[in-house]
């Protein structure tokens, strides 16, 4: 069973220039999983981390050394996919009522569902944890 459900946006700022406070709570997520800890991820993950990895170094935010130790960590990280069947209009209601993206809202939505907390770093996603009782990690 997952302990947490992982925002793409935490890994995200473990790789890519980030805030100290950013990079901080990145870290401490990260240290959770390697100390055992599994978090969810939706299925978004598996494609939206290769993409915006795959951006990053082509706007030249990352070089290709960090690219090569990104994919090479996220390789290793431990986590369990899950597959949630959204219609159009079930994605976009999920939106409109939390106030967030798409993307967002399939991560907000899992935390919710599995009843776990969400580790992100997202402000919509903050407010929507506070409004609708999703915990919210953190350190």
């Amino acid at each position: 069973m997952s302990d947490f459900v992982l925002d793409s946006g935490v890994i995200v700022a473990a790789y890519l220039p980030a805030t100290p406070d950013q990079r901080r709570y990145a870290t401490n997520v990260i240290q959770l999983i390697l100390d055992g800890a599994i978090p969810a991820v939706p299925e978004l993950f598996t494609v939206e981390m290769p993409a915006v990895l795959i951006k990053a170094k082509r706007a030249r935010k990352i070089s290709a050394a960090t690219l090569s130790k990104a994919i090479a960590e996220l390789d290793r990280l431990p986590y369990e996919v899950h597959h949630m069947a959204f219609t159009t209009a079930m994605l976009v209601d999920c939106a409109q009522r939390y106030m967030l993206s798409g993307y967002d809202a399939s991560y907000f939505d899992l935390a919710r569902r599995l009843q776990i907390p969400l580790a992100s770093l997202d402000q919509g996603h903050r407010s929507a944890c506070k409004a609708h009782g999703v915990t919210l990690m953190t350190f």
